[in-house]
């Protein structure tokens, strides 16, 4: 995709949900300090399954005059109904969780950061309460207002692993990949 990437160590906390927050505060506050026009960051865990294809709607989307006014775009991430279809490339999400790969443009910044910090400040008063102030979790009151938008179809996951979040092994495929999730409104 012809990025410059840059590694940015991860802060390791006996809180995971804590340490992947704080990390990527820092991501986020070096892009602002470094003035860049906007960031893209990406977990450590992140797999591309379909690059081409991601590459070529990534094209899509930023050639696209219609969609240039948007505060971030969802690479890889968990989404659930409702969303809106823009594009055969691109939804519009309300309720999309999961850090993967996300790129968020420098007006947006700021919020960004002071959602993060204060998921990371509610985490720390309540560790176990991940349901609703991790991150992921926490940034969804964003989507509400902000203007976020998701690449489809779903190219992106993580890979199965042990997860410092939650303690597990986990494996997001099925819930990274399919936007609609009727088996899961199905239960």
């Amino acid at each position: 995709m012809n990025i410059e990437a840059e590694r940015i160590n991860a802060i390791k906390m006996a809180e995971g949900a804590i340490g992947c927050t704080l990390s990527h505060i820092r991501c986020l506050e070096l892009a602002k300090e470094r003035q860049y026009p906007h960031v893209f960051i990406i977990e450590d865990d992140i797999t591309f399954l379909q690059p081409e294809l991601l590459s070529e709607n990534l094209k899509k989307f930023e050639e696209n005059v219609e969609l240039q006014s948007w505060d971030v775009l969802i690479i890889g991430g968990n989404n659930c109904p409702p969303y809106m279809k823009v594009t055969d490339y691109c939804i519009r999400a309300f309720n999309n969780q999961t850090t993967t790969g996300y790129i968020v443009k420098s007006h947006y910044y700021d919020t960004l950061i002071q959602n993060f910090k204060e998921s990371a400040q509610m985490l720390m008063r309540n560790p176990h309460n991940k349901r609703e102030y991790a991150l992921d979790m926490y940034w969804k009151r964003l989507q509400q207002t902000g203007i976020w938008y998701m690449i489809v179809p779903p190219t992106v996951t993580q890979y199965q692993d042990y997860s410092d979040i939650e303690k597990r092994i986990v494996n997001y495929d099925r819930l990274m990949l399919d936007i609609q999730k009727d088996w899961l409104f199905r239960r």
